[in-house]
């Protein structure tokens, strides 16, 4: 989770509560380990064509 911080305290140590897949999007649930905020982020699906 590098690059992640917590919105309330600035804090990195996270961890995923939920993982929820919706259309082309990822939506998880991140606990911060500091302050115990809860909040969400979503990441597009991306693919990729391989050239063969």
């Amino acid at each position: 989770m590098a690059g992640l911080h917590c919105p309330r305290c600035d804090g990195t140590t996270l961890r995923t509560i939920d993982t929820r897949k919706a259309g082309g999007t990822i939506r998880r649930k991140r606990e911060c380990h500091h302050c115990g905020a809860q909040f969400y982020t979503v990441e597009a699906i991306q693919h990729d064509e391989v050239a063969t």
